[in-house]
């Protein structure tokens, strides 16, 4: 039964992973790692030829040796993501098993944190957060290993979590396991494990391991990038000495941590609940989980403080929120309230219901193995059923999320993604064999046209300088443009020819007018991919409003 399961959750997975690199963080990264693998140098992060000082360089790494093995392309960018997402799911597991001794504990945790919402879109669309959670829980769980009586193996696999952390968000990389394992030593004394020369090895694995990235900021930009990388890029999102800040207000992470972990979310604040009241009574049980309650509440508090907020910044949150969850799951079992195991399956079942609603109404129609897919997971949530407590609510609970994004992922998301228009259309420069030189995109950038086109795409001021560049093109110019411009670039361009148009939305920014088919049309804009130049052919309209769908790709010759 639970193979069954964890094989839909893999699908919804998977189909995340074939989605295109979405506008704007994903196909960013995904064009600076393919910009860093073409040029070979691997300490020095430029995007499309400017230094790069904003992210450290961990995801441009792993995705760059991704590159290198399986090529370039969006599910070998995705791919450490996934990979660094089962390391998390793993980790957690281990670090609630060493703190409760219970291996049910333990594989619970695993479940309640690989079946929430933001697994399905921690693959989908990956950031540096994905990397950091994977670091912050192997880090925590070595270093409740060790402080319990664990080897000093223990201790310097902590250092090498602590170092993936840093390499991959900065440092709250440290910060995060220290002030988890800070409170458990704090909590039940473990102060000998501290006196010990042994720690010494954890500054040294770590400075190890930053070396290179630190020799290459200072490379590019001397202290500046190391002052950086070291405060101004986190500590100063809180002082003020970071100019980026959106205001999100300091209970932005309250709603928005109920809704990236559904359906586990409810059974956390129950959990932090009864811990504040058992401390009220003075119960000593909460003890056993002072690492998961002060490793959650106090990196809840350093995420409120920051002036700029987005919502994968909870995501270094969920280790510890999964093993509070998990918790509660092993205790009550059969005994939780019918309300509460209502409101977990009744929120994972939400995701399912929306994918349907997606596929079959703003994307629709909906494909046969769609309702296939649909039918086969309501099947297997019936027989799940049949689970004895606590697995039943897990098993249900995972079905669920696992549907769900099996059908947001697999179906929706490729229909959604017909609306980036930059993706489309560098896929089709890149499929035509364009050289290099010959396209060019006309005031607008984004990195998706890099990506999809496997180059830095010039991009120029308007239409006359794309009409100047015709006579330095021999083989004819592409010119990606808006339909608007397209028509005055046609008129005076010797030859023109569309070889497809697009309706470009910018697709992270979804709302319901554009969901709406009626009237999406007024949301979207259309674009067009033109070639100017070269042999005369048959020229279609300009400027024209068509499906989403690119047109049949003209020889580049």
């Amino acid at each position: 039964m639970p193979y069954f399961v964890a094989a839909l959750l893999a699908l919804g997975l998977v189909a995340g992973l074939l989605t295109p690199a979405m506008d704007i963080d994903a196909a960013q990264y995904a064009a600076i790692a393919m910009e860093m693998l073409d040029r070979g140098s691997w300490l020095q992060v430029t995007e499309r030829g400017v230094p790069y000082l904003d992210k450290p360089p961990l995801v441009f790494w792993t995705a760059a040796a991704s590159y290198a093995v399986f090529g370039v392309s969006d599910w070998a960018y995705k791919l450490p993501s996934l990979l660094a997402l089962a390391g998390a799911v793993w980790s957690t597991g281990r670090l609630a098993g060493t703190l409760s001794g219970d291996d049910d504990t333990a594989r619970l945790a695993r479940w309640v944190l690989g079946s929430s919402v933001a697994t399905m879109l921690m693959v989908a669309d990956p950031r540096t957060d994905t990397l950091l959670m994977a670091g912050v829980a192997f880090a925590t769980w070595q270093g409740a290993a060790w402080l319990r009586g664990g080897q000093p193996s223990h201790l310097a696999w902590c250092a090498v979590g602590i170092a993936v952390g840093l390499l991959a968000k900065g440092p709250i990389g440290l910060v995060a396991p220290v002030a988890a394992l800070g409170v458990d030593v704090l909590v039940h004394a473990r102060w000998r494990r501290l006196a010990t020369a042994r720690l010494l090895v954890v500054p040294a694995i770590v400075a190890l391991a930053l070396a290179p990235m630190c020799w290459g900021l200072w490379q590019q930009f001397g202290g500046r990038g190391l002052t950086f990388y070291f405060w101004t890029q986190s500590f100063g999102r809180v002082t003020g000495s970071n100019a980026w800040r959106n205001d999100a207000g300091p209970l932005f992470f309250t709603h928005t941590f109920l809704w990236v972990f559904l359906p586990w979310a409810p059974l956390v604040v129950w959990r932090l609940a009864q811990v504040a009241g058992a401390m009220r009574r003075g119960a000593g049980w909460w003890r056993d989980e002072a690492l998961a309650v002060g490793g959650f509440l106090l990196l809840f508090a350093a995420i409120s403080a920051s002036r700029y907020k987005l919502p994968h910044y909870a995501y270094v949150l969920l280790p510890f929120a999964a093993v509070l969850a998990a918790r509660v799951l092993r205790e009550r079992g059969a005994s939780l309230a019918r309300g509460w195991r209502v409101a977990v399956v009744g929120q994972a079942w939400l995701l399912p219901a929306a994918g349907l609603a997606l596929a079959a109404w703003a994307f629709a129609p909906l494909p046969w193995w769609g309702w296939a897919a649909a039918s086969v997971g309501v099947g297997l949530g019936w027989w799940v059923r049949r689970a004895e407590s606590p697995w039943r609510l897990a098993y249900l609970a995972a079905t669920g999320v696992g549907l769900g994004g099996l059908l947001l992922n697999g179906i929706s998301a490729p229909r959604l993604f017909a609306y980036q228009a930059e993706t489309r259309a560098g896929a089709l420069v890149r499929e035509a064999g364009v050289p290099s030189g010959a396209f060019v995109a006309v005031a607008h950038h984004r990195p998706s046209l890099d990506f999809a086109a496997r180059r830095v795409v010039p991009d120029v001021a308007d239409v006359a300088a794309a009409a100047a560049l015709v006579q330095q093109a021999p083989g004819g110019l592409w010119v990606y443009v808006r339909a608007a411009q397209g028509d005055s670039l046609a008129r005076l361009a010797a030859r023109a020819e569309t070889v497809a148009t697009f309706e470009k939305f910018g697709v992270s920014r979804m709302n319901g007018r554009f969901l709406n088919p009626a009237s999406r049309g007024a949301t979207v804009e259309p674009w067009v991919l033109l070639r100017l130049g070269g042999p005369a052919r048959e020229a279609r309209p300009l400027g024209g409003r068509n499906e989403p769908a690119a047109a049949a790709i003209p020889s580049p010759r």
